[in-house]
């Protein structure tokens, strides 16, 4: 990958790496930026009863939901 080279966060993996979006691959790796560093939001992709599937937007706080990451 070249330096200057556009990727796109999708979310930290811990210990500074983050998954990222590079030419149409998912690939892991430890971002250079400058500055303060990115800000993201989390958000989950639900399933009600009757099979209806949408996303919520996790960082509202008046939102409760169980089992919406892998260690639940």
């Amino acid at each position: 990958m070249a330096v200057g080279s556009i990727v796109y966060l999708l979310h930290p993996v811990g210990e500074g790496l983050w998954l990222v979006w590079f030419r149409g691959k998912i690939i892991q790796m430890d971002p250079q930026y400058v500055g303060p560093g990115p800000q993201y939001q989390w958000w989950a992709k639900v399933k009600t009863q009757s099979g209806q599937i949408g996303w919520v937007h996790m960082n509202a706080g008046d939102l409760a939901f169980d089992h919406v990451d892998r260690c639940a």
